[in-house]
């Protein structure tokens, strides 16, 4: 079997993301449920492709790309979706003044 996280990843790429972190949450839910199959999930996702949307359609787009896997690989999926424009602000601290380029801290 493919891994999931991969084939997330790839199809999320449609969405054209400058910044993408997914991650495999399963073991938070070790037992939680029976079919070993489909897991717990996480994404975070920069993209223009979010821009002037509100986030109940970005969490769309984000289901409609990965399609299949919502129905066979993937029990839960925490989405967070976020702007350029929006990432650029906050890492900035002014809400007035857009810079150009992403800033992102490591975990």
């Amino acid at each position: 079997m493919k891994d999931i996280v991969k084939e997330m990843e790839e199809r999320l790429t449609s969405l054209k993301p400058c910044f993408l972190k997914t991650k495999d949450n399963g073991a938070l839910h070790n037992g939680h449920h029976d079919n070993m199959e489909i897991g717990h999930y996480s994404i975070i996702i920069v993209s223009d492709a979010f821009n002037y949307l509100p986030i109940i359609t970005r969490d769309l787009l984000v289901y409609n790309v990965m399609n299949t896997l919502m129905h066979y690989s993937i029990h839960a999926l925490s989405i967070k979706t976020k702007t350029l424009i929006a990432c650029n602000m906050e890492a900035h601290g002014d809400k007035t003044t857009i810079k150009t380029s992403m800033q992102t801290k490591s975990d």
